[in-house]
């Protein structure tokens, strides 16, 4: 078992939360608020920054650039080793699973359901981002941290009972 004490976003996640009110933002909000460290990766900045630049979110360089320094001064960045290839649909989020190996994260928030059949490579559950937030919020309750499963053959991200 382990506690959600550092956590990778996905940029899908971390976009949203920057951009719109709801689930993603309020998990953002929690990592503010100290209750866990988001870690990242410069490749995943990188990529944050790039999609923020695709015309149908209409911002300019200079609306992007706040949003990139307060990821950048927020997050714990690791230097990913780019040794995880085990994802072919969308090859990318290879390096969100090793972000979470490399910064020893216990959780990786993501809508992307195919990461869920991945995340015990990096040794993590893997939240959806609607259930994410209510996992984070009962932190509060459980010294701190919520108490997840870290493997799927133990029944992956299921609250655990005290």
């Amino acid at each position: 078992m382990a506690t959600i004490r550092r956590a990778v976003f996905d940029t899908n996640v971390l976009i949203s939360a920057y951009l719109w009110p709801g689930t993603p933002r309020t998990a953002l909000d929690i990592v503010r608020s100290g209750r866990c460290t988001l870690v990242s990766a410069l490749p995943a900045l990188e990529e944050f920054v790039r999609v923020l630049g695709y015309s149908k979110f209409g911002l300019s360089p200079e609306e992007i650039a706040p949003l990139t320094d307060d990821l950048s001064a927020l997050a714990t960045l690791v230097r990913p080793r780019h040794t995880v290839r085990v994802i072919t649909r969308d090859p990318t989020d290879n390096l969100f699973l090793d972000i979470a190996l490399q910064g020893r994260c216990t959780v990786l928030v993501s809508g992307d359901r195919h990461l869920l059949s991945f995340a015990a490579i990096a040794r993590c559950a893997c939240l959806l981002r609607r259930s994410s937030c209510a996992r984070f919020r009962r932190s509060e309750n459980v010294q701190g941290g919520v108490i997840v499963k870290e493997h799927p053959d133990d029944g992956l991200g299921k609250r655990q009972s005290r």
